[in-house]
């Protein structure tokens, strides 16, 4: 090992601030494999720097490797301070569970989502097609509008309003008439009135 200064190049390396944190998951420093090759015996002892650098970038390495595999919350099938394996058991335990609720109710989720013979889907358009089927050939109408029944019903509507007026127009008309001859007095009456006396 190549040392400067008593100090080991490797060791500067090792100890350099890379270990910081991003965000969870993502960090600028990757945890990888040291890649050690096989140990060479030389006549000279290691540095006291280079024992702490390589003790430092070890520490660092196991540091991430905790923070990378230790859950920090609570999940739906996870809990903090499990191990990976005890959380990766839970985990697959919750998946083997939905997987066996959408077998065990496969027919019911395809009738709920699908769009086969019984599927609301289905149900909804049969349905529709009644309501349709029962208001009938909406062409046919004698109204103006016979693109919608509630287009068509404003029609009628419209059209009974007018005809009102219209009534109560003729109704306010005015008629004089002599009732007995043998007396002749002109009496002068409303159409509405000559029609309440019937």
């Amino acid at each position: 090992m190549k040392n400067l200064l008593g100090i080991s190049l490797i060791a500067l390396f090792a100890v350099s601030p890379m270990m910081a944190n991003a965000a969870e998951g993502d960090r600028d420093a990757k945890l990888t494999k040291f890649g050690a090759g096989a140990i060479v015996l030389t006549p000279h002892l290691a540095t006291t720097s280079y024992v702490d650098g390589a003790f430092k970038a070890s520490a660092d390495k196991i540091d991430l490797l905790i923070d990378d595999t230790a859950v920090a919350t609570n999940g739906n099938y996870i809990d903090k301070g499990k191990s990976v394996s005890a959380n990766m058991k839970e985990l697959d335990t919750g998946l083997k569970n939905v997987n066996d609720v959408v077998i065990e109710h496969g027919e019911a989720i395809e009738t709920l989502t699908g769009g086969g013979e019984g599927s609301v889907a289905q149900q909804i358009e049969t349905a529709l097609g009644s309501v349709s089927g029962n208001a009938g050939d909406l062409t046919k109408l004698n109204t103006t509008h016979k693109d919608s029944l509630v287009n068509a019903v404003n029609d009628v509507d419209s059209a009974a309003k007018d005809n009102s007026e219209a009534i109560q127009s003729i109704n306010s008309k005015t008629i004089s008439y002599v009732s007995d001859w043998s007396s002749p007095t002109v009496i002068t009456k409303t159409i509405a009135e000559l029609e309440s006396e019937d």
